[in-house]
């Protein structure tokens, strides 16, 4: 296949480090990333509107941002190495199961708290984010900062 088109649009960080690092984009995206992403959105229409009527669509160049080119590509498993061990406040966790109906990769059992499979996680920090009782903390982080969900203009656009 062609890439024929591509786009950035900054959304809240859900990721720990970053949050207590002060990097965090907590407020994206802006009303202006938004229009953008819209009139990105409406580009692609008209290419796939091309490739509907079998003509060749043209495309733009899709740039690589200046990190993304410098450094290489890393294993999806880098994340969960920054984690690292994942653990649980016994006397914080209520046992209520969101952690384990919420990861992405069943990397989470109940028995009868959380039991987690590294060798399954991914480190995408959601468990430690959307746990209810902050009952799950790592060798670096406990008890925050977490990620408080998207902000009201994104959850419109998600919508």
């Amino acid at each position: 296949f062609d890439v024929i088109g591509g786009h950035s649009l900054q959304t809240p960080e859900n990721y720990p480090p970053m949050l207590s690092g002060k990097m965090a984009a907590v407020n994206e995206p802006s009303p202006k990333a938004l229009a953008a992403f819209d009139s990105f959105i409406g580009e692609v229409d008209g290419l796939a509107a091309e490739l509907q009527n079998d003509q060749r669509a043209a495309g733009r160049a899709v740039r690589i941002g200046l990190l993304n080119g410098m450094f290489p590509r890393r294993s999806r498993t880098t994340a969960r190495d920054n984690m690292g061990e994942k653990y649980v406040d016994a006397s914080l966790c209520t046992k209520c199961g969101q952690c384990e109906r919420d990861c992405p990769y069943q990397a989470i059992r109940l028995a009868p708290e959380p039991v987690f499979d590294m060798s399954a996680c991914y480190g995408c920090w959601r468990c430690y984010n959307r746990c209810p009782s902050g009952a799950i903390y790592t060798d670096k982080f406990r008890g925050g900062p977490y990620y408080p969900g998207p902000g009201a203009l994104l959850r419109e656009k998600l919508e």
